[in-house]
């Protein structure tokens, strides 16, 4: 009950705003954001854990691919398995340690 009054109480509503930034965000720049190219734009979620806001922006935007990293193997296990569920195939998940990716060059 305690987990369930936290969820409803604190995450939804963080995962509400955070899908409200997303698409100020990304909503005027959906065509600018690949110029002369037919892929569909790319948002990564670094520390997604168990996937919650990776999953609710490729329901809700299912125009973008959804890339969701976490270092914890069983979060992205389940994450991954969530987005088979709900037939999300716009996301996938992927172990890695954020502090290790290489940052592309300019």
């Amino acid at each position: 009950e305690m987990r369930m009054r936290y969820y409803h109480e604190k995450k939804v509503p963080q995962l509400r705003w955070m899908l409200h930034q997303a698409r100020a965000l990304l909503g005027g720049r959906q065509t600018a954001a690949v110029p002369s190219s037919d892929a569909e734009p790319l948002v990564i979620d670094l520390g997604c854990g168990k996937g919650d806001f990776a999953l609710l922006l490729a329901a809700a935007m299912p125009q973008l691919r959804v890339l969701g990293i976490d270092a914890n193997a069983d979060a992205v296990t389940y994450a991954s398995e969530r987005a088979l569920a709900a037939g999300l195939t716009n996301t996938c998940f992927r172990v890695a340690d954020a502090a290790s990716l290489e940052a592309a060059p300019p």
